[in-house]
């Protein structure tokens, strides 16, 4: 009889959930870094979980992104309903942990997510890090979510040591 009532209390459980709504489903979306500054920077991307063989203690650099003034790279990322953070630079394939901005004067930003949420002290006042962008920093065009550099994130970089 108890076993009765244990499996009618999960068919009940079951059938009153919507298979459509289980597990969260990845939503492809495209993100693009846009430079509005007159100024070229690039893009380091590095994994500090993986330590490069050859050096031993220095994280692994997994890309560089060179971007010029008015111009834009463009990631296609998954993006999750639950959790509504876009993450510029993350897949299963090239995860990176941290990355550095740097402009051709030596000075930019950095962010790391050692911990859940990344790193904002030595990154641009008052927007989200790349490695966890908040939907206010985005402004859609055509299907594409821009996060822009400005002008103003050019004079106000820090002096990258």
């Amino acid at each position: 009889m108890k076993y009765s009532f244990l499996l009618f209390c999960l068919m009940l459980l079951f059938s009153s959930c919507d298979p459509g709504n289980w597990g969260d489903q990845p939503n492809p979306q495209s993100v693009a870094l846009k430079n509005e500054s007159n100024e070229v920077f690039s893009v380091y991307f590095y994994d500090q979980n993986i330590a490069d063989p050859i050096t031993g203690l220095k994280p692994l650099l997994r890309e560089i992104v060179e971007i010029n003034p008015d111009e834009f790279v463009i990631k296609t990322i998954n993006y999750f309903e639950s959790d509504p953070k876009f993450y510029f630079f993350n897949d299963s394939n090239n995860f990176s942990d941290s990355l550095v901005i740097k402009f051709a004067n030596g000075k930019g930003y950095y962010t790391s997510s050692s911990s859940r949420e990344p790193t904002t002290d030595y990154w641009i006042k008052g927007k989200s890090s790349l490695l966890k962008i908040s939907p206010s920093d985005l402004y859609k065009i055509n299907d594409v979510f821009y996060y822009t550099i400005t002008q103003e994130d050019y004079e106000n970089a820090k002096v990258l040591e």
